[in-house]
């Protein structure tokens, strides 16, 4: 089974229409987003839209544990998070079911054994883990795959039998702004691939406008 997985959406219906765009017209039978819906762009309910359209399995980030009042924020990057506005933005519903989400789950897909969580396993909300962490201490897990996100930063690694992974951005890269990303899992063969789907910056500007603040314009224009 393929499996597909995306992450850190933040807002961004743009784009994450793109990739599930992308996903449901491949030989993806599941996808999970890995949690952060919500900042930095305005569009928390379109995001959530898209992901129940396509029957996604959904964890909690960092971002919607500060819209929830679970974690503080700095106020003064309120700016640029939009924690505050998307609390007035997101519907009731939406709002209900997002506090039912954890930071993490555990699946067994084709007898391979998955984690799946937003930071790391060692703290699922904050943990960042970026392509040039020190591995090492993955290959004590009891998993066959780990996937991750939280960083925006994609990569794929094995540590002894574990596959380790972090799914980068579906809505706000930090490599390059213009290439969203995302995971395919291919449960059969316990191979990763990065997919990676350029975003027409100029139109999520115009999509968007004067409600992204100028470190969300400069992040997208990062080449």
């Amino acid at each position: 089974m393929k499996i597909g997985i995306i992450s850190d959406a933040h807002g961004n219906a743009y784009g994450i229409r793109k990739c599930i765009g992308s996903l449901l017209s491949s030989e993806i039978k599941r996808i999970f987003h890995l949690g952060d819906s919500v900042g930095y762009f305005p569009d928390v309910n379109g995001v959530l839209r898209e992901l129940n359209s396509a029957k996604a399995i959904y964890l909690m980030g960092n971002h919607e544990a500060m819209l929830l009042g679970r974690l503080n924020f700095d106020e003064a990057r309120e700016r640029d998070y939009r924690i505050a506005e998307s609390r007035t933005r997101i519907s009731g519903e939406n709002l209900a079911e997002m506090s039912r989400w954890l930071p993490f789950c555990e699946k067994t897909i084709d007898g391979r054994r998955l984690l799946l969580v937003h930071g790391s396993p060692w703290d699922p909300l904050n943990g960042y883990v970026y392509p040039n962490s020190d591995l090492s201490i993955f290959g004590n897990l009891d998993f066959d795959a780990v996937f991750m996100g939280h960083t925006h930063l994609p990569f794929v690694s094995h540590v002894n039998n574990v596959l380790v992974a972090n799914a980068g951005s579906c809505g706000l890269p930090r490599d390059h702004g213009n290439l969203l990303s995302w995971l395919v899992y291919d449960t059969d063969r316990s191979v990763c691939e990065i997919i990676r789907s350029e975003l027409d910056v100029s139109e999520v500007i115009r999509e968007y406008g004067t409600s992204i603040s100028k470190v969300v314009i400069d992040c997208l224009m990062r080449k």
